[in-house]
């Protein structure tokens, strides 16, 4: 039995749409060459480039605006790769960033390492292709190669830290911050001082160190009285019986940041020695905490929502390999409750 044609439609058939394959194909390149030449690389040759055009020019190529965004790798996230997560200071941070992170339309991506260099390496690895920018805090002495694990035409900013000569950072002004903490204890009368440092390794608390001793060493008749210390309060609580068993006993104490000040608080107050009538109490950092504590606490205000608010600016405004900054964020003394005159001895 004949078969019988098929109905004409009247309809003429679909022209399929070409693909970047159709156009790596007529051109005869890779994918990853056509890519390039769509998003204006300087990686591709000309006489690669004009074979490109004229192929997508031949087949009326029209790029996928969604493509283009991942083949440019604009995600609209930025990493936040940080020491800890929790803790006033980074909560502050990382509410500056949020603010910051809305009004440029990005989302944030916040990831915590807890001092371990593999685990720096491992999650700038895994940001590959996930996101446009990374802000990562690594206040330690040693890098331990970390930078190497950035991957390549991200746009990368610093906080804290050593000064780089490849990417722009951030960083508090530690010095001014504890001059004028300090000096603000001599001009009160005190000139037996403590200092509760912060990790050894810590630049931020190496800078505080030496700013301390530095008014110290200039100050007639000051003395130092140091004790080694990690940024807890937990350290902090430890160390306030260590300080009124030096001989000279401090009249005052600098803590090298808020929460450790605190952890002092609390245990003077156990001990029953009174701040500031028996002992001077400053801190760094003006933690939200600091101004609820008995008494409230002087301490030093560095910023940190700023910090992070300015971290994603800088973000937002540089290309994957911009020309260096070092910005310096500015400190300011806030005087409380817990700095008072020495008391007169017998």
């Amino acid at each position: 039995m004949a078969q019988r044609p098929k109905a004409r439609t009247g309809r003429p058939p679909q022209r399929r749409e070409p693909t970047i394959r159709d156009v790596a194909a007529r051109a005869g390149v890779s994918l990853a060459t056509v890519s390039r030449v769509l998003n204006n690389s300087a990686l591709v040759s000309e006489e690669k480039k004009r074979r490109v055009l004229a192929a997508v020019a031949a087949l009326g190529y029209t790029p996928h605006e969604a493509a283009r965004s991942l083949v440019r790798r604009r995600t609209n996230t930025v990493a936040f790769i940080l020491p800890e997560v929790s803790g006033d200071f980074y909560s502050q941070l990382l509410k500056g960033a949020e603010l910051a992170a809305r009004e440029f339309g990005f989302h944030l991506l916040v990831s915590g390492f807890h001092g371990e260099s593999a685990e720096v390496r491992k999650t700038l690895r895994a940001t590959r292709g996930r996101v446009d920018g990374i802000v990562l805090m690594w206040p330690e002495v040693h890098r331990d190669g970390l930078l190497s694990a950035i991957p390549e035409g991200t746009s990368v900013v610093l906080l804290g830290g050593a000064e780089d000569p490849h990417h722009p950072s951030l960083a508090l002004d530690n010095v001014a911050g504890t001059e004028a903490a300090v000096r603000h204890l001599v001009s009160l009368g005190h000139r037996v001082i403590g200092h509760l440092q912060g990790p050894e390794t810590n630049l931020d608390a190496q800078a505080r160190r030496h700013a301390f001793l530095s008014v110290i060493r200039q100050t007639p008749g000051a003395v130092a009285v140091e004790l080694p210390g990690d940024f807890t309060e937990g350290r902090g609580y430890e160390a306030a019986p260590l300080f009124l068993a030096q001989k000279p006993r401090p009249t005052a104490i600098f803590a090298a940041n808020d929460a450790s000040a605190i952890g002092l608080l609390l245990r003077l107050a156990e001990l029953g020695v009174a701040v500031p009538e028996e002992i001077s109490l400053v801190g760094f950092d003006d933690i939200p905490l600091a101004r609820l504590v008995n008494p409230p606490l002087t301490t030093v205000a560095a910023g940190a929502e700023e910090l992070g608010r300015k971290a994603v600016e800088l973000v937002a405004a540089s290309p994957p390999h911009p020309q260096p900054q070092r910005v310096l964020l500015p400190t300011r003394l806030v005087v409380r409750r817990s700095t008072a005159p020495p008391k007169e001895q017998p």
